[in-house]
């Protein structure tokens, strides 16, 4: 049965549990503080509007909603900090910096390719690898059957593979 009125101990033990995923998914402290901050704040709204009683399963909507305000924190930070970047004079570059610059590349690339993907496969995808969950984990923590979450974590990764190659870049082929 859902808990409709979480106790203070449901609270802190909902905040550690989120932080410590975000935390394992790659996201800087920070972020994931601010993320899971905001989950939080939207659980407590939606209870207080009544709303949670649409919520089947509140852990997983509070993965949910958890994952993608870390996401709209991360891109909210990337353009602060190009904003920055923008706004400072350019140097010549050195053979560290060109190295740096092709990793930053990569990166962006990737962002890029995740970031294109439907917001279910990425989830999927990010809790696979960046979380290190199992497909059966998955797919009982979304609702879904195991074939399913199979099928959308080959398919979004087919998807990111091949936008990385378009881009230019050279994957292994156990990418």
């Amino acid at each position: 049965m859902l808990d409709l009125d979480p106790s203070a101990e449901a609270l802190e033990r909902d905040r550690s549990d989120l932080l410590q995923m975000l935390i394992r998914m790659g996201f800087a402290y920070a972020v994931a503080q601010d993320a899971v901050q905001t989950a939080l704040l939207k659980d407590q709204e939606w209870l207080a509007n009544g709303r949670a009683s649409t919520i089947r399963n509140r852990q997983a909507w509070l993965r949910t909603v958890t994952i993608r305000a870390a996401q709209a924190e991360l891109r909210r930070r990337r353009r602060e900090r190009a904003l920055e970047m923008a706004a400072e004079p350019s140097i010549l570059p050195f053979p560290a910096m060109v190295q740096e610059e092709e990793d930053r590349r990569r990166l962006d690339a990737l962002h890029s390719a995740l970031g294109r993907l439907p917001e279910e496969l990425r989830t999927i995808l990010l809790m696979h690898i960046v979380g290190g969950r199992s497909i059966r984990k998955i797919a009982e923590d979304i609702g879904s059957k195991f074939g399913k979450v199979n099928h959308r974590l080959r398919l979004a990764r087919r998807i990111v593979r091949d936008e990385l190659m378009a881009a230019g870049f050279e994957l292994p082929e156990s990418a």
